[in-house]
């Protein structure tokens, strides 16, 4: 029998937050497990345990290619780069005020790319979290509006109505993927369009407050976060979701599910022979996953919207991959990349009122930091075999 080393894998570095060379040291219990682990794919260990020096390189080179080619663009249209990103940075950092609606930006973004990172870490693709977000937003503010348990209960139970909504909704296309191969690239992608029409639904039928408009009974103080800067609406909620940072760390390097849940993602094959169940793993990691996206919906209600109404925006589900592609998936680099994309919110309109900026641009910078992300590795594979393939005499040249 091989050695762990002699498979191929790895263990956990010093900080844990990723892996470094050798024999990988599970959770106390599963030691004989890794006896039986095989060979890891080449691939996998490529894109999933790059070392985090070279994952931190190709994130801030992804964002640094945006905002050169965003600089190029600027120009081609007749505006001045340096005064339209002095305007973003003006807008999303340059007062108290400003600030404040960065971190407002970022809370439901930073919960929802911890909930896609996790799915991700397990090789699962949910892409759905904005629905899951949705439907998550919609249980809370059902049972904030039409319930009356007190301040600091009723956000439990609107918290927990909504893990509870959110994991559902995701589970289906677990259970899909799990029984069926569905794939849930596209089922959580379709259950995203029914949670709109869910709460599109809810908010004129059932659950529609008193009144003209189209969105479900206001919430009441209790049922609210309490704000945390004063003339913004900056609340509480920022910190409930910075504490799910650690949490969401701990859950992924320090418990012997999050050592299952990488594993699996790493390689299903070599999960499988160690005794790990894929389809379960699958299974609980989109639940996981959806929970999370439905606390983030919570505290989007609970911390700024006050209702659903039914016009609710769930584009965070799609922004909240490029968050988790640039941060790695790993949660401190998730929090990283929220804060940034929560400042180009945050800044953007500064820039098109001062600068002159369309509003599509920060759309823009987001869609080549995914290319640049995404095309990375192809790009250091082909060099690196270019480089392999150079005649001796061409290289010493």
């Amino acid at each position: 029998m091989s050695s762990g080393q002699d498979l191929g894998l790895v263990e956990p570095s010093g900080d844990g937050l990723e892996p470094g060379p050798g024999k990988l040291t599970p959770p106390a219990g599963r030691g004989a497990d890794v006896t039986v682990l095989g060979q890891f794919s080449h691939r996998a260990r490529a894109v999933l345990v790059a070392p985090s020096s070279q994952q931190l390189g190709e994130s801030v080179l992804a964002v640094l290619v945006a905002f050169a080619l965003g600089a190029v663009a600027l120009a081609a249209n007749g505006i001045n780069p340096q005064s339209a990103y002095a305007a973003l940075v003006s807008g999303s950092l340059g007062s108290a005020q400003s600030l404040a609606s960065t971190a407002v930006q970022a809370a439901p973004l930073l919960v929802a790319s911890l909930a896609v990172g996790i799915s991700f870490r397990a090789g699962v693709f949910n892409i759905g979290a904005g629905g899951q977000l949705g439907v998550g937003a919609l249980a809370a503010a059902v049972v904030g509006g039409y319930t009356r348990l007190g301040p600091g209960l009723e956000l439990v139970a609107m918290a927990a109505a909504a893990l509870a909504a959110g994991a559902v909704w995701a589970s289906v296309a677990g259970v899909l993927k799990a029984y069926t191969g569905a794939n849930e690239v596209i089922t959580t992608l379709m259950l995203t369009y029914v949670a709109t029409n869910l709460i599109d639904y809810a908010v004129t039928g059932p659950a529609k407050a008193p009144g003209a408009i189209n969105q479900t009974p206001q919430l009441s103080g209790q049922a609210m976060f309490p704000t945390l800067v004063g003339n913004t609406q900056l609340t509480a909620a920022i910190i409930v979701a910075l504490v799910l940072v650690p949490l969401v760390w701990l859950l992924l390097f320090r418990t012997g599910y999050g050592f299952r849940l990488r594993m699996v993602g790493l390689n299903p094959d070599a999960a499988t022979a160690a005794g790990f169940s894929v389809r379960r793993v699958g299974v609980s990691v989109l639940a996981l996953s959806g929970a999370l996206a439905g606390l983030g919906g919570m505290l989007e209600v609970a911390g700024v919207l006050g209702s659903v109404p039914q016009d609710m925006s769930l584009q965070v589900g799609y922004t909240a991959i490029v968050v988790a592609l640039l941060g790695n998936n790993g949660p401190g680099g998730i929090l990283l990349a929220s804060t940034l994309l929560g400042a180009l919110a945050a800044g953007s309109t500064n820039m098109q009122s001062a600068a002159g900026v369309s509003g599509p641009f920060v759309v823009l910078l987001e869609a080549i930091m995914i290319g640049t992300v995404v095309g990375m590795p192809v790009l250091v594979r082909y060099l690196r075999a270019r480089r392999r393939t150079a005649p001796r005499g061409a290289e010493a040249r």
